[in-house]
């Protein structure tokens, strides 16, 4: 099933635009958003959450945007509650697999912590981890792995591939190590 078919984005801020117009992606696609600093891979996701748009663009998406997860690169921007355990059951709505999920992150120490208290490595795992595990069938990840060590890069690349029949998954990198294997990879 398609879910976004891109016609036209303004090439004022993606570098490569030809790689981006009459692109497609469909339901349970893992694609790669790949290229240098600066050539336009978080305004793309942006404008595939609908958070940013021009009068240019033309994007048609096939699907509810309540769907969409989005998960950028700095989630300082997007806290809402006061603790953790409170932030995460806005994305996952059964307080058992709140704590379950607290527990596989490591986090479950700083529950009733604001999630300013954690590091910005955890910040991230964490809000990968409410992404992954809500009912979002589309996610949009802005550099997801950085900032987080070995063993989590691991653990998140696990579970990328891993919900790939359930979830449509984009994500951006600037570096190659980081590129999933079945990903389909749009250089910028």
């Amino acid at each position: 099933m398609i879910l976004y078919h891109i016609i036209n984005i303004n090439k004022e801020f993606i570098i490569n635009i030809d790689n981006i117009n009459d692109l497609v992606i469909f339901s349970g696609d893992l694609i790669c958003i790949f290229g240098k600093n600066g050539t336009g891979k978080t305004t793309l996701l942006k404008k595939l959450a609908f958070i940013e748009s021009d009068k240019t663009d033309v994007i048609y998406y096939y699907g509810n945007k309540c769907d969409i997860g989005y998960v950028p690169q700095y989630v300082e921007q997007y806290i809402y509650c006061d603790s953790l355990i409170e932030e995460l059951f806005t994305f996952v709505n059964n307080k058992e697999c709140c704590y379950k999920l607290l527990k596989n992150m490591e986090l479950y120490y700083a529950r009733n912590k604001s999630i300013y208290y954690l590091s910005d490595g955890e910040k991230r795992l964490f809000y990968l981890y409410a992404n992954i595990y809500s009912d979002k069938k589309i996610l949009l990840l802005d550099e997801p792995l950085c900032g987080l060590d070995k063993e989590n890069k691991a653990k998140i690349n696990s579970l990328l591939k891993s919900i790939r029949k359930d979830k449509t998954v984009i994500y951006c990198t600037n570096r190659s190590n980081e590129i999933l294997l079945e990903s389909r990879v749009i250089n910028l």
